[in-house]
């Protein structure tokens, strides 16, 4: 008698548990701000056009590339697994009114879960979905931090990128235009004494990215100072800002 009220008690407590579970998962859906869906827009024909400065470095200090980059959405197209992917012509030129030049060919593609991008055949995810901003820090190791960290490079073979969103709400001005409810993603690859590296994306919706910001600066050379020590070939920094879109 006892085990058998014991197994009707745990029953219904797992019931309870389920029903609590879907409740929850429910309510966190039905939390979304509708705006974060559309920060990875898919529409055929979208344009954008980014001032791009890419710095380098050698022996003999730094070095910036400035270019303006045109991304835009073109036909839909199947891939490798046999989805539907849309391709992204990229451009590059020299200045913003002068001939753009074909730079490279993308393919995006974005579902409940991803917004995914592949580039020189290489798959990466810069967003998840649903979007979601639980101010959890990089250090946690909770469940939480995990459902909510994604790993950039889940799909490929580089080094683990974790990504996070810590905004979702934000108000930016980017070259002198003000984007709402503007998506904040930052970067963390696995920590190392002898590297700075600091990185985010912001992404506004029906646009998608308007800024990307990467530094990444090693100091792994022999040396009594830090100077001394900073390897040239392996640093660098990359700033892209929205220009125009339409």
């Amino acid at each position: 008698m006892f085990q058998r009220i014991l197994r009707t008690t745990l029953i219904v407590l797992a019931l309870v548990c389920a029903a609590l579970s879907l409740t929850r998962c429910q309510r966190e859906w039905a939390a979304v701000p509708e705006w974060t869906r559309l920060i990875f827009p898919m529409d055929s024909g979208k344009v954008r056009i980014y001032q791009v400065i890419d710095s380098s470095f050698d022996n003999n200090g730094g070095k910036a590339d400035v270019f303006f980059r045109r991304e835009r959405n073109a036909e839909l197209q199947p891939d490798l697994l046999g989805r539907n992917v849309r391709r992204l012509e990229v451009y590059r030129s020299k200045f913003a009114d002068s001939a753009y030049s074909v730079d490279r060919i993308w393919t995006q593609y974005k579902d409940d879960q991803w917004g995914e991008r592949t580039q020189e055949n290489v798959r990466v995810l810069p967003l998840k979905f649903p979007v979601f901003d639980y101010n959890i820090s990089w250090s946690d190791q909770s469940q939480a931090a995990t459902l909510y960290k994604w790993n950039y490079n889940m799909f490929n073979q580089a080094d683990q990128l974790d990504r996070m969103y810590t905004a979702i709400d934000s108000t930016v001005t980017v070259n002198g235009t003000t984007y709402e409810h503007c998506a904040v993603v930052e970067n963390r690859p696995n920590p190392g004494p002898i590297t700075e590296y600091k990185s985010y994306e912001i992404y506004a919706p029906n646009i998608g990215l308007i800024l990307q910001y990467e530094r990444r600066m090693v100091y792994d050379k022999p040396g009594g100072n830090k100077q001394q020590r900073f390897n040239p070939s392996e640093s660098y920094i990359h700033y892209q800002y929205l220009l125009t879109h339409n």
